[in-house]
């Protein structure tokens, strides 16, 4: 299990909590199932005020991205394993209309990783978390909204980019092991390991400066307003678009 300085720090990062406090969960074991998933993206579309499906569906690998980077965060700095499958997202939250749930990790979910046993963990982690978990959840995103995976695969590849970036400014973590679990994430894992991919669907977003997909958050009621890195706004480069994120 998670000491309570790990805790604090996944619920202060990556949206964590350890005590069920919500009446409608998502569990992620649940997702892959058409209806369930159908039943979530209404109930996200009505918090958020979406336009279309396609954008609600974007949103929420968005919000998934708080559990890509806190599972890879307790591997990397935590050296703990987190299952995904019992992992769920509190759906009911207090916000502005962004629905940015919390994410509940039960006890059961984490164990300790066989620190001579590693680079096997980190392998079956990726493919757990990766294919088992989000890549299940990409097919009837995909089948039932029409949106491209690259869209999905790179709203996680942002955040986990980001989770490295930050990592490697911390002197209390083992940077040499961090440079080689990224290095492995993003490009020593193999496709299969993500799902059907004949090549790592992450590897592709390590170099750009700018998004390669739009995450069509600027469709949002209220907001109208590119990230950015939106490859509309630059490749339209116009320096005076209002900007966020």
């Amino acid at each position: 299990m998670l000491n309570k300085k790990e805790q604090q720090a996944l619920a202060e990062k990556f949206r964590a909590t350890f005590i069920q406090t919500s009446a409608y969960e998502m569990k992620i074991a649940d997702l892959a199932d058409e209806r369930k998933m159908e039943s979530a993206l209404s109930f996200i579309q009505d918090k958020i005020e979406a336009p279309n499906l396609r954008v609600v569906a974007s949103i929420f690998a968005k919000r998934l991205g708080f559990v890509a980077a806190g599972c890879l965060y307790a591997f990397s700095v935590c050296q703990k394993r987190v299952d995904v499958q019992r992992l769920s997202l509190q759906a009911e939250c207090e916000d502005d209309g962004l629905w940015l749930p919390q994410v509940y990790y039960p006890e059961q979910a984490i164990t300790q990783v066989d620190v001579a046993n590693r680079n096997e963990e980190r392998k079956e982690i990726v493919t757990e978390l990766l294919s088992e978990g989000f890549e299940s959840i990409w097919n009837p995103l995909n089948q039932y909204t029409g949106i491209s995976k690259r869209v999905l695969w790179e709203n996680i590849a942002v955040y986990l980019l980001w989770l490295y970036d930050q990592l490697k400014k911390d002197n209390n973590v083992n940077q040499l092991q961090l440079e080689d679990d990224f290095t492995y994430l993003f490009y020593e894992a193999a496709g299969n390991q993500f799902g059907q991919y004949e090549v790592n669907p992450l590897r592709c977003y390590t170099r750009a400066k700018s998004r390669q997909t739009c995450c069509l958050s600027y469709q949002l009621a209220g907001k109208k307003k590119y990230c950015k890195s939106c490859p509309i706004l630059c490749r339209a480069q116009d320096k005076e678009a209002p900007i966020y994120g």
